[in-house]
């Protein structure tokens, strides 16, 4: 610690507090407004009690809209509720080791796993409603996401590529 003078003395800590945030944030040109993607971890040890306690976000995902700038041809919460189905699907597709990346670019965002590939037989029907590879899906997900695109005009695939990652690209533009 600097005292006054500008000597320096140490005090003896008691306890630390660190947070570790990793964020990616992407504009959207054509409504002005920004996407992102954030993970955060936040440690605080106890040097007393010879403890250590972690919290944090796990995964967040949301959409910033300035309120002096909107675009009335885009829904704001429909699309965070495309991405949320969408990463969701990422990461139920990933076992231990594996990721989800999330690239965005001013015309496009991708959002691809390395995780289980989606055989083309599923892939044919993953848009269908009621249709789920999982026993407590619901198979609307992907059907809601798919329509809310398309009222958006925006294109979008979803496909395993010879690479073994699995994609799911929004155009935008």
């Amino acid at each position: 610690m600097t005292q006054p003078d500008g000597n320096i003395r140490f005090e003896p800590a008691s306890c630390n507090n660190s947070t570790l945030n990793l964020l990616l944030s992407q504009t959207i040109a054509p409504t002005g407004g920004t996407v992102f993607v954030q993970k955060q971890l936040q440690r605080f040890d106890n040097f007393i009690q010879d403890s250590t306690l972690y919290k944090g976000i796990p995964f967040g995902i949301g959409q910033i809209q300035p309120l002096l700038y909107t675009n009335q041809l885009i829904d704001v919460e429909q699309m965070e509720q495309v991405l949320v189905n969408v990463v969701k699907n990422a990461l139920e597709a990933c076992g231990p080791g594996q990721c989800v990346d999330v690239i965005s670019r001013t015309n496009y965002l991708l959002i691809r796993n390395n995780g289980q590939p989606i055989p083309a037989e599923i892939a044919a029907n993953l848009f269908n409603p009621f249709y789920s590879t999982r026993s407590e899906g619901q198979g609307i997900g992907l059907t809601l996401s798919r329509e809310i695109l398309l009222n958006h005009q925006f294109s979008f695939s979803l496909r395993t590529n010879d690479d073994g990652w699995t994609a799911f690209r929004i155009e935008f533009g």
